[in-house]
């Protein structure tokens, strides 16, 4: 039998707490089968009674979930069962997630186990501004998942369960967080509509900077371009803020705030107000 190893980045996905659930507990169902065939092909030829129950014990400590919950406030918990989700102490604020039962095993026997599993999911907020993240590539997200093992049919139900899961939360967000995005929406929007407005304004402006000499004039131009430039890196690290990559829905944010003032500014005062300019009511 092969060992392999099979990795899943998941992006743009707004998880109910019940779906983690249901996922620990399937990670928690799989643990045991792979618990029992690796049970089932031992060889315990030459072996004592009392050392055939040592190794199963073993297996019994070994075959195990781990997870590890991270609130924004600091909260660390380590548990092994899925009913921290319904738990007081389960953090307001989710940070990061993750289900592992690669590290119990190699801890308990330093020995990597039949068939294992590791699933990082990361929930913090990107930056408003961020000077160190290259404005080209994709938002920065951690979120991963490694399936590893034997058994192929095992990896194959594990991936199907994690892909349908992804799938079926998938927030389409892909448009605000992939790469190249910062570049799109600059080149393709936001420039047209910058030299647009120099077009409307220039005859406004020369007025203002009456007899000034050209190279001030050039250099005023210059500067409103890096500010314009500057103003739309922030408009675009806010947008990411405001809409996550990877989100807990139902769990109370900032950026849920800060999507239910604008859906209401955008229906109680954008839309009247340009039907009235439409229509002339």
């Amino acid at each position: 039998m092969t060992f392999a190893t099979y990795k899943v980045h998941p992006r743009n996905i707004s998880f109910e707490k019940s779906d983690l659930k249901r996922l620990a507990d399937f990670v928690t169902q799989k643990t045991a089968e792979t618990k029992e065939a690796h049970k089932q092909n031992l060889n315990f030829e030459g072996q004592t009674g009392e050392q055939q129950a040592d190794i199963l014990r073993t297996l019994d400590e070994a075959y195990k979930i781990a997870i590890f919950v991270y609130g924004a406030e600091g909260e660390e918990l380590l548990v092994h069962d899925s009913t921290i989700f319904d738990a007081p102490e389960f953090p307001e604020k989710l940070t990061r997630l993750t289900i592992d039962t690669i590290i119990p095993f190699q801890n308990r026997t330093n020995l990597a186990p039949r068939n294992g599993i590791r699933i990082d999911l990361d929930f913090s907020s990107s930056k408003i501004l961020d000077w160190q993240s290259n404005l080209s590539g994709p938002t920065p997200n951690l979120s991963e998942a490694l399936i590893q093992g034997v058994d192929d049919n095992w990896r194959a139900a594990m991936i199907a369960h994690l892909q349908k899961l992804f799938h079926g939360r998938k927030n389409y967000r892909g448009f605000l967080h992939a790469p190249f995005t910062y570049d799109t929406y600059l080149w393709l929007f936001f420039m047209p509509v910058y030299f647009y407005s120099l077009i409307i304004l220039e005859p406004k402006i020369d007025h203002f900077l009456g007899q000034a000499s050209a190279f001030l004039k050039a250099a005023i131009y210059i500067y409103s371009f890096f500010v314009f430039v500057n103003l739309y890196r922030v408009l675009i690290g806010y947008i990411r803020w405001t809409f996550q990559s990877i989100e807990l829905k139902g769990a109370q944010s900032t950026q849920q705030k800060h999507r239910r003032f604008w859906a209401f500014l955008i229906t109680a005062v954008a839309i009247p107000l340009a039907i009235t300019l439409l229509t002339g009511k």
